[in-house]
C-alpha cells in the first residue's frame, strides 16, 4: 500500500521548506558579505580621503575599487532587502483592495519581477562573458572587471531566487484560500 495523500502533502511540504531554507541561508550569506563589502568600502574610502587631505597622497585607483565594490555590495544586497520586504512600494489602490484581490496582485506582481530578474541574470551573463573575452580591466589599476560581473551575477541569481520563492508562497496562499469554503 502507498503513502496517503497527506504523507505526500508532508513530504513535499518538507522538501519545499528545506528548498526556502537554503534559499534563506544564501540570501543571509550574500547579505553578510555585501556588509563586509561596504565595511571594507568604508576604510578605503576613510583611508583615502586621509591621504589626500592629511598627506596629500590619495589612494591610487581609490575611485575604481569604490565604482566595483559598490557594484558587489548593491547586487549582493538586492534578495536580502527583497527578502524583507525593504523595497520601495507604493499601495494606494492595493490598501483598498479585498484579501483574494491582493494575493492575484501579488502573484501578477511577483511574475513580472522574476521575469525582470531573469533577463537581468541573462544580461549580465553575457556581459559579464563579454567582459572576460574581450580582458577588459580598470584604466588605472588595470584590474579585470569579468570577476566582478560575475560576482555581480551571482547577486542577481540569489534575487531571482528570493522572488521565486515568494512568488511560490504567494501562490500556495491563494490556493489555500480557494480551498476553504
Amino acid at each position: 500500500m502507498g503513502p496517503s495523500s497527506t504523507e505526500n502533502g508532508k513530504e513535499k511540504q518538507e522538501a519545499a521548506s528545506v528548498g526556502f531554507g537554503l534559499i534563506k541561508h544564501l540570501i543571509m550569506g550574500f547579505h553578510y558579505l555585501s556588509g563586509l563589502v561596504l565595511l571594507a568600502l568604508m576604510l578605503l574610502t576613510v583611508a583615502d580621503v586621509t591621504g589626500r587631505y592629511v598627506f596629500n597622497r590619495p589612494i591610487t585607483g581609490a575611485y575604481e575599487l569604490t565604482g566595483l565594490m559598490t557594484a558587489v555590495a548593491v547586487f549582493f544586497g538586492f534578495g536580502y532587502a527583497h527578502a524583507r520586504k525593504e523595497h520601495i512600494t507604493i499601495d494606494l489602490l492595493y490598501s483598498r483592495l479585498g484579501v483574494k484581490p491582493r494575493r492575484l496582485f501579488d502573484i501578477f506582481a511577483m511574475t513580472v519581477t522574476l521575469g525582470v530578474l531573469l533577463l537581468l541574470v541573462w544580461a549580465l551573463y553575457e556581459h559579464a562573458g563579454r567582459t572576460a573575452r574581450g580582458g577588459h580591466t580598470t584604466s588605472v589599476l588595470e584590474l579585470p572587471v569579468a570577476p566582478v560581473v560575475w560576482l555581480c551575477v551571482m547577486g542577481a541569481i540569489s534575487y531571482s531566487l528570493a522572488a521565486g520563492a515568494d512568488l511560490i508562497d504567494h501562490l500556495r496562499r491563494l490556493i489555500r484560500g480557494l480551498r476553504r469554503p
